[in-house]
């Protein structure tokens, strides 16, 4: 029986590659997968820059940066440190923060709501930038 990858190199729909008088056949995965590749660097690239800005005390950047954790887009998943940066971007008067808190796709423990208090009073204490006056 003919397996799916050799189907569908047959009708065209996966390339060929020859290497020394060799034919293979490029897996449907690898081709799947091979755009998502550089996803990973933008993704860094994008959470770093936002971040930047986060750090200075721009309100939309410190709430997408909490999306980016909650969604793990160039950092590791983090819902705590998620609210944390929520939170600090509706003390800043973002009105999307303070309903997405209210709404806070994630079910945090009371433990966790301190912590990400917690964890927003010492990030600020280092960095007063982050709260705009």
């Amino acid at each position: 029986m003919a397996s799916l990858n050799h189907l569908l190199s047959c009708v065209g729909i996966l390339p060929e590659v020859r290497i020394g008088g060799m034919k293979f056949i490029l897996p449907l995965l690898l081709i799947l997968c091979v755009p998502l590749m550089g996803d990973e660097k933008k993704d860094k690239e994008s959470f770093e820059e936002t971040k930047a800005k986060a750090e200075k005390g721009n309100p939309v950047s410190q709430y997408s940066l909490g999306e980016l954790y909650l969604k793990g887009k160039g950092v590791k998943t983090n819902a705590v440190v998620a609210f944390t940066w929520w939170n600090i971007s509706a003390v800043n008067g973002n009105k999307l923060a303070i309903e997405s808190l209210v709404k806070f796709p994630v079910k945090l423990t009371g433990n966790q709501i301190s912590k990400a208090d917690a964890l927003a009073k010492d990030m600020i204490k280092k960095n007063p930038k982050l709260i705009n006056d």
